[in-house]
C-alpha cells in the first residue's frame, strides 16, 4: 500500500474513479482505495475545519464506502474489465485407442476462448498423455501449419477412470487452434478401447 498526500489521493481517485473505504478513528479520516496497488491517505479532523477536511467531506467522503457493484450479464459468467463476457463453453469428444500412443484432437470453434481444463474419462492406472497445443492448418500464429505451439502436460499419469486436469490460470485460444492429446496406454490386456474428453472453454465475446 503506497501512501500520499491528500490533494495526490483526491486527483488519483477523481481521475481513475477508483473505489475506496475510509473510517474515522482518534480524530482522523483514514481512506484507502481497492484497487489491484492501493493508495492511502490520512486527514485531520479539526476545529476550525483545515481546507483538506474541508474538502474531503464536501467532495469525496460521500462517494466513499459503496458496495462494488457486480454487473449481471444474462447467461455470462463473467465481465472482464474491459468489457468483455466469458461464457462457459464445456465440449465433449471421444476417441478409441490401441496403445500406439494414440492422438486425440480438438478444434477451437470460438473466434477467442480460454482454455481452463480437461477430463479424461475411462482411463487405467498407468496411462499417461501429453497436451500439446498446436497452429491451424495455415499457421495463423507460427506461419507453420500444425506446429505445436506450447505444451501443458508431459507423460502425466492418470488416476484409474476419471482424471481432471484444472490449472489455476487460463490460456488464450483462437479460433481453429487444436488441443492434441496424446494418450499412451500401457495396459495392452485392456486394448482397444474408448477414451472420452471434456475440454472446459470460455468463449470471449463482446
Amino acid at each position: 500500500m503506497i501512501n500520499v498526500d491528500w490533494l495526490t489521493f483526491k486527483s488519483l481517485v477523481t481521475a481513475q474513479s477508483l473505489p475506496f473505504k475510509y473510517v474515522t478513528l482518534d480524530s482522523t479520516y483514514y481512506m484507502y482505495t481497492e484497487n489491484a496497488s492501493p493508495i492511502a491517505c490520512h486527514v485531520t479532523i479539526t476545529t476550525p475545519t483545515s481546507s483538506d477536511q474541508s474538502d474531503f467531506e464536501t467532495n469525496l467522503k460521500p462517494k466513499g464506502n459503496r458496495s462494488t457493484a457486480v454487473t449481471l450479464t444474462p447467461f455470462a459468467d463473467k465481465v472482464l474489465p474491459n468489457g468483455k463476457r466469458l461464457f462457459t463453453r464445456v465440449h465433449g469428444t471421444s476417441a478409441n485407442v490401441a496403445g500406439a500412443p494414440d492422438t486425440i484432437d480438438f478444434e477451437i470453434p470460438y473466434t477467442m476462448c480460454k482454455l481452463t481444463g480437461i477430463d479424461i474419462i475411462n482411463g487405467e492406472l498407468g496411462d499417461k498423455i501429453n497436451l500439446k497445443i498446436l497452429d491451424t492448418v495455415t499457421g495463423t500464429v507460427s506461419g507453420v501449419p500444425n506446429m505445436v505451439l506450447n505444451q501443458f502436460a508431459y507423460n502425466v499419469n492418470l488416476a484409474n477412470s476419471f482424471h481432471k486436469f484444472e490449472s489455476r490460470y487460463d490460456a488464450d485460444m483462437i479460433q481453429g487452434l487444436r488441443i492434441r492429446v496424446e494418450y499412451d496406454a500401457v495396459t495392452p490386456d485392456l486394448l482397444p478401447k474408448t477414451i472420452y474428453v471434456n475440454f472446459y472453454l470460455h468463449e470471449v465475446k463482446d
